[in-house]
């Protein structure tokens, strides 16, 4: 690697971050992973307020949020709370992630699936 101004000295450490690939990908919070028989999973709230469950493949974290590789559309609204409550066909009261109230049931924090790694 070219060093002309000499910005690089000798014993000198760096940290750096390598791309290793430009595609686009889906992200959703980690939190929103759930395993079944070693296959991870996300349950999606469809829109007359289902929830269903989708198998879907992870790839990389990106801080607090995971790459999904298939399983998952632009716009899913994937379920972000209360996970251990879910289940097929259980209908939700969708509410966007973070509005935290005393009367919240069971799936009523979604956030949808979208965004693109750092």
């Amino acid at each position: 690697m070219p060093n002309a101004d000499e910005r690089f000295l000798p014993g000198q450490f760096v940290r750096a971050s390598i791309r290793t690939g430009t595609k686009d990908r889906l992200l959703v919070p980690t939190v929103s992973l759930d395993a079944q028989l070693a296959q991870q999973i996300v349950y999606v709230v469809t829109a007359d307020g289902t929830v269903q469950q989708k198998p879907v493949t992870t790839g990389d974290i990106h801080g607090e949020n995971t790459a999904i590789l298939d399983g998952l559309t632009d716009g899913d609204r994937v379920v972000v709370d209360h996970l251990q409550e879910m289940r097929q066909n259980l209908k939700v009261v969708v509410r966007p992630a973070g509005d935290v109230e005393p009367d919240r049931k069971p799936g009523d924090a979604t956030a949808p699936a979208s965004g693109k790694p750092g």
